[in-house]
């Protein structure tokens, strides 16, 4: 029993590691969904999906973080605010995540890891009715899952 109680402490711990390496360089939660970090560098321009270099800088060290953890796997979701077309929005939302997964895919990350999602304005984290909350929206989470993270 002893031995039991132990060793989850010890993944508990490892878990709360893991979350601060990668919270010191993006954004994180803990959700039912697994560790979710947003990828705060993209603050993505209207209808546009190119990663711009603090995003490329926070996403390097991001991957050289994971490189370690080799039960993660990825899902990389991107989001947009809501204005224009909806069918161009989805459209927009998944070429966000391709790129976030692409750029990771370049720093190691095995491809075989990462699956992308385009959600388009579904679940915005910020008020819309403003330009600041429009631009918070236009971004892209990782949610991570695996035995290191217990879910």
């Amino acid at each position: 029993m002893a031995a039991k109680a132990a060793a989850e402490m010890e993944r508990q711990q490892a878990r709360r590691d893991l979350e601060d390496r990668i919270d010191s360089v993006l954004p994180t939660r803990i959700t039912e969904r697994g560790l979710v970090a947003e990828v705060a560098g993209v603050q993505f321009a209207v209808g546009a999906a190119t990663l711009n270099p603090s995003a490329r800088e926070a996403l390097a060290r991001f991957a050289g973080i994971v490189a370690s953890y080799r039960t993660l796997v990825f899902m990389v979701e991107g989001h947009t605010d809501p204005t224009g077309n909806p069918a161009k929005n989805e459209a927009l939302s998944l070429a966000r995540a391709i790129s976030v997964r692409d750029y990771l895919i370049a720093q190691g990350v095995a491809a075989s890891k990462i699956d992308v999602a385009g959600l388009g304005p579904a679940n915005p984290i910020a008020d819309n009715e403003t330009a600041e909350g429009r631009a918070r929206n236009r971004r892209v989470e990782i949610v991570m899952w695996g035995e290191e993270i217990g879910i």
